[in-house]
Order: structure tokens, then sequence, then C-alpha cells
């Protein structure tokens, strides 16, 4: 009677390791078909400006990438550049790797980033691109 209590405990335990590893795998799927969504919609987002000028209000100027969501202005020297954070800002204010500046990818001169035409790399993301 001991022998078939203890199979009938180790049939449930059995039962539920299954239930348990069924549900895990459940929850993985739906959470990485949720961020895979969330990526294609952001993919898709910033398309709409392939092949268009990017506003400057949508830019962060030291990650050279397109944001979601309108960035934050600084004004420095009377010049107004563009982040995301304030981190970025700072960045910005005291031109920190030369953040301020980008080179053009056709004349290979360096300009201000705050006159710049922006668009959109191609095939590149978010990431984006300055010229004179």
């Amino acid at each position: 009677m001991k022998k078939n209590k203890k199979h009938i405990k180790e049939k449930k335990s059995s039962i539920t390791l299954i239930i348990m590893g069924t549900l895990g795998i459940l929850i993985l799927l739906v959470y990485y078909s949720v961020v895979l969504n969330d990526e294609a919609r952001k993919e898709n987002s910033y398309q709409v400006f392939s092949g268009k000028q990017v506003p400057d209000s949508m830019v962060c100027m030291v990650s050279n990438t397109i944001k979601l969501k309108p960035t934050l202005a600084y004004n420095v020297n009377g010049r107004v550049y563009r982040g995301c954070c304030p981190s970025c800002g700072a960045r910005l204010i005291r031109n920190i790797d030369n953040s301020q500046y980008a080179i053009d990818p056709f004349t290979n001169i360096t300009i201000d980033k705050e006159n710049a035409f922006i668009m959109l790399v191609p095939d590149g993301g978010n990431k984006i691109q300055y010229f004179k």
C-alpha cells in the first residue's frame, strides 16, 4: 500500500512539473511576442522618415538617433541642440566628444548639427546622418 501511495505522489509531482514547465514556456512566448511586436512598431515608426528630412525636434544629437517623442532643446551660446535626456544635454552643452558637430557624408566636412539637414540612414534602423 505504501508503494502505491508513493507512486501516486511521484505521478502528481511529475504532472505538476509538466504544468509549470508549460506555463513557463507560454509566458516566455507571450513576452517575446510583445517585445518583438513593439520593436516592429518602432521600426515602422522610424520608416515614416525614410527619404525625408527628419525634424530636429525628434532627434538626439548625442546618440544620433530618431526618438519617438520630441526631444529636449538645449541652448548653447545662442545655438539650439537636441538631446533625449539631461545627460545628453550636459554632453551637448560641454561639447563632449565633439557632440555638437558631425561629418557630412558627401563632403567629408565637419558641420554644426544645429544647422544640418537631418536624414535617416538607409537600412540603419533609427540612426540618422547630418548634411550641410
